[in-house]
């Protein structure tokens, strides 16, 4: 699993727009899980994604309006060993 945190460098109204549906398609498809703006940085916002594997999830960040020249990128892999069943949105 990844976490990922995406900082928007260049905004863009037309380009947000793309970029609501690209996190929507990949939310839909199921490799996103959650997701949400951030609370503590502005133009910013967080994903927690499951892929098959670092390809696949740079494939899917190449499939971001933002990419790569306008938003900043952060990944971190790790390995859920504890999800607690209170998980809500």
């Amino acid at each position: 699993m990844d976490v990922i945190q995406i900082k928007i460098t260049n905004f863009d109204d037309e380009k947000i727009k793309g970029h609501r549906q690209w996190f929507m398609k990949y939310f839909k498809k199921g490799n996103f899980l959650i997701l949400g703006p951030s609370q503590t940085f502005k133009n910013a916002g967080v994903i927690i994604a499951k892929t098959k594997n670092d390809d696949e999830l740079h494939q899917i960040l190449k499939g971001d309006p933002f990419y790569p020249n306008d938003a900043e990128y952060q990944i971190n892999h790790f390995i859920p060993k504890e999800i607690n069943s209170k998980i809500v949105k």
